[in-house]
């Protein structure tokens, strides 16, 4: 009995001990497969952390290489505008002079590519800064509709001598004070302007208002709010733009320019950055109408 008794201990000892080597050997296995795993993730840290710098590294080289082809394009623009601007100079000096008739116009006309060949350079230059993403936005307080007014005396001449009628409407207030890239918006509509004088328009005309919008169904439910308190949220909901039309007769694909051409598509990607819209409608006057919007912020009226 007793030897039937040691024989199953020693049975169910050779079993414990073969169970405590397999779970030690499944320890060594999980051991080892842990192990493994903490070496591929360092390992995977590592060559995260790696090509992070390396792409950290080519970013800051493209972005220096891009800021520098910025630079190198505004020296050979300014390189170009200034002979141009001496021609300019001289062009004028001439026109003043007492010339034939023929001659004045021949001046003119010199005058006028010299002039557009400049701005051609600089929209150049413009539009890579845009496409570059690294165009700024100086935001002033000006007079957008005096601009405009300002932009159009100087644009009326040229008009005249292509036999065309320049026309400005506008529809609010010239003293309205906003806060707006003047300098861009004004450019903007040069070049619309251009684009309408390039095709041979017998008439141009030009409407500009400052429109203020308002969440009305917002506004009826705090009707029974404290007056102060209800102006000071209706001056939060309303909103601003410059809204300025372009409408001219002349037909855009029997007259348009290769200049003029490269000028509509610097003033839409203007627009764009500036945070408006460019839109091409029919016009009224038989041709087409672009029409512009540029968000403003109002800095009062007077």
């Amino acid at each position: 009995m007793l030897d039937k008794t040691a024989s199953r201990i020693a049975l169910l000892e050779r079993r414990a001990d073969r169970e405590r080597q397999r779970r030690q050997a499944a320890e060594r296995a999980a051991e080892r497969g842990l192990r493994r795993l903490y070496e591929v993730n360092q390992d995977l840290d590592q060559l995260v952390a790696e090509r992070t710098a390396e792409a950290l590294a080519s970013f800051q080289v493209a972005e220096q290489a891009l800021a520098s082809r910025v630079d190198i394009l505004r020296m050979i623009a300014q390189e170009i505008l200034t002979p141009l601007q001496q021609i300019q100079g001289t062009l004028e000096i001439v026109d003043s002079a007492p010339v034939e008739e023929v001659d004045q116009h021949r001046v003119a006309d010199s005058a006028a590519t010299a002039q557009r060949c400049m701005q051609l350079v600089s929209d150049v230059v413009d539009l890579v800064a845009i496409e570059s993403a690294v165009v700024s936005e100086p935001v002033e307080p000006c007079r957008p509709l005096e601009l405009l007014d300002e932009l159009i005396s100087l644009r009326r001449t040229q008009a005249a001598q292509q036999g065309c009628t320049l026309v400005l409407e506008v529809e609010s207030d010239r003293n309205v004070d906003a806060l707006l890239d003047g300098s861009r918006a004004v450019r903007i509509v040069n070049e619309l302007l251009a684009g309408a004088l390039d095709v041979g328009s017998a008439q141009v005309v030009v409407k500009a208002s400052i429109a203020v919008y308002e969440d009305d169904s917002v506004a009826e439910m705090m009707s029974e709010m404290a007056a102060e308190d209800f102006s000071e949220m209706q001056d939060a909901l309303r909103s601003s733009e410059l809204v300025v039309s372009v409408d001219h007769d002349g037909e855009s694909q029997s007259a348009s320019r290769v200049g003029a051409e490269a000028g509509l598509v610097l003033a839409a990607r203007l627009a764009e950055a500036l945070g408006g819209t460019l839109l091409v409608v029919p016009s009224e006057l038989g041709g087409v109408a672009r029409v512009l919007r540029l968000p403003i912020s109002q800095a009062g009226s007077r």
